[in-house]
């Protein structure tokens, strides 16, 4: 039995154009021009079996404990599969598979990163549109939101615009208190940011329709009318409590009871509209990498993202690892080898993510020193429509509804001494099946 090794049974150079694919030699290895950099330092036994298991080793490789080994990925009388994932000949069993699917999982991780942190939020809060706020400002670790401020209270309802249009209407705030209600798709970006600086104390009515709903609006609703870009979507609202007002809590407290949140239909007079049950997550019982790429896969059919090249060109790679919008993605479809490349793809990817949370990106360059301060201005012209491994890090970090800097701007405080950090980076492509399988 022949062990081949990662620093030389893959190819690791050359072009990573589209037109390249890795094609399993006679000897096992991988050869041709392979596009996954990352996946370069893996081991494969003579025995041409599927993989038992993979990890990522500190410097983003596929270690020596990861060994491409075992029999497990073969059919029940012992013989290599022959639906595709095993070469005619029996040799490379999985090999091509396997590099495809760690290095689109992690492609699919960063760029589902939002999906995964909205839809595991929307199935453990308040009913799909009813209105829930805090009792008390935020404290010290709430990661519900990004970057909370310890004098805001917050607020909000996770809508479900499918069926109708959602009418929010908010009480009269007082001259001089800020407030915001923030409406926020599932890919991470904020579609519209009302409140005190765009539309006054109030008392103010804002009605918002989902992407494909048509219909009429009464005079008296339709002062504000906000179309979502999705069926599914946040309403974020931050109340400032003032620190030099005896009981001003309370206060606020009063006026969040006095905001309301109705279907259309029933704020028409129409009979009461109940909130909807919340969408059930994916079994526990599932890998974390299997979990999330069900939950990007029910995404992508609940809420289709915008029509851009660099969204299209993500769907076309997670079709290549049936993740697709006509389908989903059924994780009991994957066998074991693939499952370990994904789980491995997921932890190298956090890995990677949260070191980028300790660093600031700026025109795509890092800054690392001592001591520093910035603020949220640097965010100004990122497009988290298309900067994906840029919005996975906000995501990631813990809560959704970060506002734009023409809404608010954070002054933030750096410490020294900050960790080895992995540099954000573009990650390969790999060319997609002839023909992805149908669902």
């Amino acid at each position: 039995m022949q062990e081949a090794t990662g620093t030389g049974a893959t190819s690791n150079t050359g072009s990573t154009s589209a037109a390249d694919s890795p094609v399993p030699s006679d000897n096992g290895t991988t050869a041709g021009n392979t596009a996954a950099a990352s996946a370069g330092n893996f081991t494969w036994d003579g025995d041409d079996t599927a993989p038992t298991s993979i990890v990522p080793a500190g410097n983003g490789t596929l270690a020596g404990n990861g060994t491409l080994s075992g029999n497990s990925s073969t059919g029940a009388n012992g013989t290599p599969f022959d639906n595709g994932r095993a070469g005619a000949n029996g040799r490379g069993p999985g090999a091509e598979e396997v590099v495809r699917y760690f290095t689109v999982g992690q492609e699919a991780f960063v760029w589902g990163a939002p999906l995964v942190t909205f839809f595991r939020q929307q199935a453990t809060r308040a009913a799909l549109n009813a209105f829930f706020y805090a009792n008390t400002t935020a404290v010290v670790g709430l990661t519900d939101v990004a970057l909370p401020n310890v004098d805001t209270v917050y607020g909000g309802s996770f809508l479900y615009l499918r069926d109708q249009p959602m009418v929010l209407r908010t009480p009269n705030f007082g001259v001089g208190r800020y407030y915001s209600a923030g409406f926020f798709q599932p890919y991470y970006s904020a579609f519209s940011v009302n409140g005190s600086r765009a539309n006054g104390p109030g008392p103010n009515t804002f009605t918002v329709v989902g992407p494909e709903w048509e219909g009429d609006v009464p005079a008296d609703l339709a002062r504000t009318v906000i179309r979502s870009p999705t069926n599914d979507a946040l309403l974020l609202m931050r109340v400032v409590v003032s620190q030099n007002v005896t009981n001003d809590l309370a206060t606020v407290l009063s006026l969040y009871s006095q905001v309301s949140l109705q279907a259309l239909s029933e704020a028409l007079g129409g009979p009461a509209v109940p909130p909807l049950p919340n969408p059930p997550l994916p079994s526990s019982n599932l890998s974390e990498a299997l979990q999330r790429l069900t939950i990007i896969g029910e995404g992508i059919q609940r809420d289709p993202p915008v029509n851009n090249s660099a969204n299209n060109r993500v769907l076309r790679m997670l079709a290549t690892i049936n993740v697709t919008q006509q389908c989903g993605f059924d994780p009991y479809s994957v066998i074991q080898p693939q499952a370990a490349a994904l789980e491995a793809a997921r932890e190298l990817t956090d890995q990677e993510l949260r070191a980028a949370n300790r660093i600031i990106q700026i025109n795509e360059s890092l800054i690392q020193s001592d001591d520093f301060f910035s603020s949220s201005l640097n965010w100004l012209g990122h497009d988290f429509s298309t900067e994906f491994f840029y919005r996975a890090t906000f995501s990631q970090a813990g809560g959704i509804g970060a506002l734009p800097a023409t809404e608010v701007v954070y002054f933030l405080a750096f410490l020294a001494q900050l960790p080895a950090l992995y540099p954000p980076r573009r990650l390969p492509l790999l060319p997609p099946p002839p023909h992805p399988s149908p669902c």
